[in-house]
């Protein structure tokens, strides 16, 4: 009787090993499921990289960074928008020049040979040459960035005005009397930066700048974009 209950304890115990419930189940692993610790070649039996997160997800540390941080697209600096000025007329009776400088939005009257710092001259007094009483050219030197061309309203942004400035180029010589309200100019100034200029009122009877029809004071509203 002390053996055979010696026997059975022996029996009672493989039973219960972890072991041998593993051979009994099938699948020859303990408990009859897949273990969850790491395994060789450094993975889990759950597919995840070891030191990964659950899922097999990769560590933030190791994820691809967002498009934010690396946006060279951003849009230009705003240097001022929608600034209102004066541009005189240039006549017989007044200043026969008016040259204008976008970048510090000054108007420098009898200015002739203007330097690179000013991208628009308005010259007046003309008597029909160059096709017109008064004309407005485009200061643009070889080897000068200075560019102007025509833009629609809509146009509001440094890129879209670069381009019209570029793309749709004034003429050698505008002539001021055919200039409306409305009209939109976009430059590319003397310091790399571009302007939209919009003529936002046409004065044939400033009296003060001798100003006709056919050469008026211009108001305009400027707006300047940052160099890129």
């Amino acid at each position: 009787m002390l053996v055979a209950a010696a026997v059975g304890g022996v029996v009672a115990l493989l039973l219960t090993s972890p072991l041998v419930r593993g051979v009994f189940s099938g699948d020859g692993t303990s408990g009859g499921r897949a273990a969850d610790g790491p395994t060789a070649g450094g993975r889990t039996a759950s597919g995840g990289a070891a030191g990964g997160t659950p899922g097999g997800t990769p560590p933030p540390s190791a994820r691809t960074p967002s498009p934010e941080a690396g946006d060279r697209t951003a849009p230009a600096k705003v240097v001022f928008r929608d600034r209102p000025l004066i541009w005189r007329a240039a006549s017989c009776l007044g200043s026969v020049s008016q040259a204008l400088d976008l970048d510090t939005l000054t108007v420098t009257s009898g200015l002739m040979d203007s330097s690179n710092g000013t991208e628009l001259v308005y010259i007046g007094c003309q008597n029909g040459m160059n096709g017109a009483q008064a004309v407005i050219t485009v200061n643009s030197r070889y080897g000068s960035p200075i560019r102007a061309g025509v833009a629609d309203a809509g146009t509001d942004t440094a890129a879209a005005c670069r381009t019209a400035a570029e793309s749709s180029p004034l003429g050698t010589y505008t002539n001021a009397g055919k200039i409306p309200v409305g009209t939109v100019w976009c430059v590319v100034t003397g310091r790399n930066q571009v302007a939209k200029v919009t003529f936002t009122k046409v004065d044939a009877e400033d009296g003060s700048s001798g100003a006709s029809a056919d050469n008026p004071t211009f108001r305009l509203s400027v707006t300047l974009w940052a160099a890129p």
